[in-house]
């Protein structure tokens, strides 16, 4: 498996989890995917949470992995572009390609420095959850624009 999903806490709105459920069955048709959910810490101060996700996910990345992580302050790109960064980081990246998506407060310096690339999906600021959703209909529409079909427009 090369392409993995790092996201702190699960999405808790069912439209959201349908959604996720149903992007992540159409990319694994094409592009294995492991999603995995790290836990939200509880009961913490703004930065407490965001150093908790910070720890959670440095020890969920391996040493080789290629980390993309979801910033509002990341590279933007429209779909016909993402598709072709995204398959250039697939196809070159010598561990897994990992695409982290923080939990509500953000991630620390430590994951910001880790990451080899910032990507940004809308000048909006979207809820972690929504990111989350957001991504993988885009890796979808990503895997359809390679293979040239019509969900593109």
């Amino acid at each position: 498996m090369k392409l993995k999903l790092l996201v702190v806490g699960k999405p808790k709105e069912s439209f959201i989890v349908e959604g996720v459920k149903k992007y992540l069955r159409r990319v694994n048709r094409h592009v294995a995917v492991e999603l995995i959910y790290l836990p939200e810490a509880k009961g913490l101060t703004d930065e407490g949470s965001r150093e908790s996700s910070t720890q959670r996910i440095s020890k969920a990345l391996g040493e080789r992995d290629r980390v993309i992580l979801l910033n509002e302050k990341g590279q933007s790109m429209d779909s016909p572009a993402f598709s072709r960064w995204f398959y250039d980081r697939l196809e070159g990246a010598s561990g897994k390609l990992v695409f982290v998506v923080g939990g509500p407060f953000g991630v620390g310096e430590d994951v910001k420095s880790r990451a080899d690339d910032l990507l940004s999906l809308s000048a909006m600021t979207l809820t972690h959850e929504m990111a989350l959703l957001f991504l993988l209909e885009q890796l979808y529409r990503s895997v359809m624009i390679r293979l040239g079909t019509d969900y593109h427009h």
